[in-house]
């Protein structure tokens, strides 16, 4: 990730360059070209596409400024457009050659910036396109509105909600489940984290016992093909040729649904996620526990993703199969949090489990969205409630609200640049009974309970 990509100052002078330049685009379009601009897609863009980016750029400013003003040292917009232009901005500097390596929790920065520095009038360097209509050069700064435009118009032709719901897997009573979320960045640290998935909680024991990995959601920026390739797929802590070892699980954080979801379920096409067949909700089962993982982000009046809802007939089918295996515990698992003590939380997810939590069938709940840690006490009926976000993305502590839920364990653990350290979960299933290890990217072990 690009460093400065994540600096609200940063990002609001290109934000403000980029805007003005936009209002002058429909001016060229009639005899314009995009068709090699991108992996995503040959579509063309059109004046009602301009017309939103323009739009979507004026509140990226807005949204940017309140950032400066809460002093922020870190901007990761919850914003479909604005994560949508972070990533056409980083594919504008990596095919300029402007990204270099860095020690820094990023693990990349600028060399140059040929945004700023463009002379409009002889980068708009125009060849001809084999249709003889004219092409721009790439390191004219409108490739960037091009880039965003074409993934804005993409957004409309967004993916369908596959139905899972008649399927199941079995999963043994002594099996193991790594848990990592918000990991799809592509960072070195992430990376790192990976490895030591792998090297220290799977491979030593392919052969000895049953074994998942799932991510909790979000593969930055946008939930674009290029990204679930760069950032994801080539990471993964599992290797391909030991697809049928392990078997992996990824959920849809509002991230991956920002430019429509295609992509993301486009992903799981991967043969180390065969098991999921291609949904976005899953149920793995053994004879003491039920493990739901549910997709909060699917939202198909927006594609923001940001509420946190249930989507579908997934509540229902959550209740159904509750009310026949009653007897058998329950372990949720979602990108969105059901409550916070970071920040306020619509109640949309919470209302919709309620007819199960109210009766406090809801053993335990692990998800992400918040780049934190923390194991809360028990609340709203779940015995044990888990932030599990900080796989990935670089995060600073945060503090705690007023009269927020109470929390039995913090994850404070920084790096010397004051960032936390990031982290996963290992759950050992033994009958009725997990073992929750929670783990740093190191490989220290930070903290660790029995859901019994």
């Amino acid at each position: 990730m690009i460093s400065e990509l994540q600096l609200p100052t940063f990002m609001r002078e290109k934000v403000s360059f980029l805007a003005a330049l936009a209002r002058d685009m429909v001016r060229i379009l009639p005899e314009f070209t995009a068709d090699e601009f991108s992996d995503e897609g040959p579509e063309e863009i059109d004046e009602r596409d301009i017309v939103e980016l323009v739009s979507s750029l004026q509140a990226t400013e807005v949204d940017l400024a309140l950032e400066e003003e809460r002093k922020s040292n870190v901007w990761l917009p919850r914003n479909a457009y604005a994560a949508i232009l972070q990533s056409s901005l980083d594919e504008y500097y990596r095919q300029n050659g402007s990204v270099i390596l860095a020690e820094n929790r990023f693990g990349e920065r600028l060399s140059d910036d040929p945004l700023i520095s463009a002379n409009l009038t002889s980068l708009a360097n125009w060849t001809k396109s084999k249709a003889g209509r004219l092409r721009l050069n790439k390191r004219d700064p409108r490739w960037v509105l091009v880039l965003k435009a074409k993934a804005i118009k993409r957004r409309r032709g967004a993916a369908k909600f596959p139905d899972n719901s008649s399927r199941s897997t079995p999963v043994s009573s002594q099996a193991r489940i790594v848990l990592l979320g918000d990991w799809g960045s592509g960072v070195p640290d992430a990376v790192k984290l990976a490895n030591e998935i792998w090297n220290s909680y799977l491979l030593p024991d392919i052969g000895k016992k049953e074994l998942h990995i799932a991510h909790l959601g979000d593969v930055y920026y946008a939930g674009l093909k290029k990204e679930y390739t760069r950032n994801f797929l080539q990471h993964w802590p599992v290797p391909s040729v030991h697809a049928t070892n392990v078997k992996s699980w990824c959920l849809a954080g509002n991230h991956d649904m920002f430019s429509g979801g295609k992509s993301y379920f486009d992903m799981l096409k991967d043969s180390r996620f065969a098991a999921q067949n291609q949904g976005s909700y899953f149920l793995l089962e053994n004879t003491d526990w039920q493990v739901f993982g549910l997709d909060t982000s699917f939202d198909p009046r927006d594609f923001t993703g940001n509420i946190g809802e249930l989507y579908g007939e997934q509540a229902a089918w959550v209740a159904n199969h509750r009310a026949t295996v009653a007897n058998k515990k329950c372990l949720m698992l979602t990108h969105h949090q059901p409550f916070s003590a970071y920040e306020p939380v619509a109640e949309n997810l919470e209302r919709r489990l309620r007819p199960i939590s109210a009766l406090g069938q809801i053993d335990a709940w692990f998800w992400g969205h918040e780049h934190l840690c923390a194991r809360y006490d028990q609340h709203d009926n779940i015995r044990y409630p888990v932030l599990l976000g900080h796989g990935g993305f670089p995060e600073n502590p945060k503090t705690k609200l007023s009269s927020s839920p109470s929390v039995s364990y913090e994850w404070l653990v920084t790096d010397a640049s004051g960032f936390l350290l990031f982290g996963f979960a290992v759950l050992d299933f033994d009958g009725g009974q997990i073992a929750v290890r929670l783990v740093d990217e190191n490989g220290n072990l930070q903290h660790s309970f029995t859901i019994v």
